[in-house]
């Protein structure tokens, strides 16, 4: 989680580079980003471990990879309603926070690509939720350092330039957040096909089921009203900043990326606490109803 935070240092910096108008323009879009990665990976990836975790706890294992499956539905759904959404209102939302000219131009460059494939920023924190979930942290922490390595060296070749690569600009800052996203995705959903983790995503489990989704709603729906009110309060400082220029907005990014070094330590913490708590939690219950139902492979 620490590393997440520091790429978002290391693509401050060589944005900076590219300019005062860049950085600016990442200030309008950041607080999207971040609203993106606080559902998926926070409140709907604690949903999705915490449901898991439970189930583990009871000896559910049927249960565990039927959650996992739901998991997935809701993380592609959720996915593609947040590209929809900026497909439709992406500028007029870019314009309201206070984007206009050369800043907004930028801005769109670097949402166009980065908002356009958040199916993958969902389907990565919903892979490593449900890995966290079995209380496996190994695999997702070190998939996303890998990510995260890949992700600074791809944004900034491609964005600043490199040898015989062109200088993309923020598309090449962004495409190098897409590909990173895209290939660390593709490995957790291997991993979790093949059968190594201690469940196993089957696409093939019977029918989905409501109680199961609400399963996962019922935590990740409720922990989502705090991510949307931390990205409010930034919605509208950045509006308010906006008014004061160019040069203002794009020192306010800087420091707000600063800032974001704090959330990810906290939510380390959290990530760990939810599958100890929900698999005791779990156990408590099955043992209150005459014991478990399976026991899950150690």
């Amino acid at each position: 989680m620490l590393v997440l935070a520091l790429v978002a240092i290391f693509e401050t910096v060589y944005v900076g580079i590219l300019g005062t108008t860049p950085l600016a323009a990442i200030a309008l879009v950041f607080p999207l980003i971040m609203l993106m990665q606080m559902l998926s990976a926070g409140a709907m990836g604690g949903g999705v471990s915490s449901a898991i975790s439970r189930a583990l706890g009871a000896g559910d294992f049927a249960r565990a990879e039927a959650l996992a499956l739901h998991a997935v539905v809701i993380g592609t759904a959720a996915g593609l309603a947040f590209s929809a959404m900026f497909v439709a209102f992406g500028v007029p939302i870019l314009r309201a926070l206070g984007g206009s000219g050369a800043v907004l131009s930028e801005a769109r460059v670097y949402a166009d690509i980065a908002l356009a494939g958040a199916i993958l920023t969902w389907l990565l924190n919903t892979f490593a939720s449900v890995l966290r979930g079995t209380g496996n942290m190994r695999v997702p922490s070190l998939t996303l350092l890998a990510a995260s390595g890949l992700q600074i060296a791809l944004g900034g070749g491609l964005g600043l330039g490199i040898g015989p690569i062109p200088r993309f600009g923020l598309a090449g800052v962004a495409t190098g957040l897409i590909v990173a996203y895209a290939l660390a995705a593709l490995y957790l959903i291997w991993f979790l096909r093949s059968g190594r983790g201690r469940l196993k995503l089957n696409f093939a489990v019977s029918a989905l089921q409501r109680e199961m989704f609400f399963d996962i709603l019922k935590v990740g729906g409720v922990s989502s009203l705090g991510p949307f009110q931390v990205v409010l309060t930034v919605l509208i400082l950045t509006r308010l900043i906006a008014g004061f220029g160019t040069e203002a907005l794009a020192g306010y990014v800087i420091g707000a990326r600063l800032e974001f070094l704090l959330v990810p330590i906290a939510f380390a913490v959290g990530v760990a606490s939810v599958p100890m708590v929900g698999m005791a939690m779990g156990l408590a219950t099955s043992s209150a109803h005459g014991g478990s139902r399976g026991q899950p492979p150690a």
